[in-house]
């Protein structure tokens, strides 16, 4: 299969991101604006990569007030990043590997790639979010605690967003839809954990 033209992928880019707006609006309609064929699936994943550089930015905050806190890096920075790249790497496929068998399982296999593609797309959105969060707070632009209010009021939206995407895409209950998205806040934790053990 030849590759889509350029311009195809970033009008889709486009409307997905679109989508994810309206979703973190907890507007429904969003989901319309994804591409949920087999292609839209892997293109979701494009996601990650945009996603990078932020990512990269919110460690590299992480490192400094670990430094700041008497606890500087032990390994050498080559390794730190490529634990670090690993660890970002299963981040955005751990979830989808473990949901593939969780949808299969439920009954909920017609609507699995619908859920994967809201929830990346979904993901660059919370992470667009997140990064100048983190940085109003490390630069003390916010008080300390105002800055930990901010943090606990934007992870709480975002968990009520995943719960609000999991019940729409996936067309699941509340219980069922906090059931998937706590199982989504404990793989990342455990990918987490994980990865500090290297570190």
């Amino acid at each position: 299969m030849s590759a889509p033209p350029r311009g195809m992928v970033g009008a889709e880019i486009v409307r997905a991101i679109f989508g994810a707006y309206r979703l973190a609006h907890f507007d429904a309609t969003g989901l319309a604006y994804f591409n949920n064929s087999v292609e839209g699936f892997w293109r979701s994943f494009i996601a990650a990569v945009l996603a990078a550089p932020a990512m990269a930015i919110l460690i590299w905050i992480d490192w400094g007030l670990a430094a700041q806190a008497g606890q500087p890096l032990t390994h050498g920075l080559g390794h730190t990043v490529l634990v670090e790249a690993l660890a970002y790497v299963i981040g955005w496929t751990a979830l989808p590997l473990a949901m593939h068998a969780i949808c299969e399982y439920a009954g909920w296999r017609d609507r699995y790639i619908g859920y994967i593609v809201a929830l990346n797309w979904v993901s660059l959105f919370e992470i667009a979010i997140l990064l100048p969060v983190a940085a109003a707070s490390v630069s003390g632009l916010l008080p300390e605690g105002l800055a930990v209010f901010v943090q606990i009021v934007v992870y709480g939206y975002f968990i009520g967003l995943e719960i609000f995407v999991a019940r729409r895409a996936l067309a699941i209950g509340i219980p069922p839809a906090i059931a998937v998205v706590i199982f989504g806040i404990v793989l990342a934790v455990t990918v987490h954990q994980l990865a500090n053990g290297f570190l």
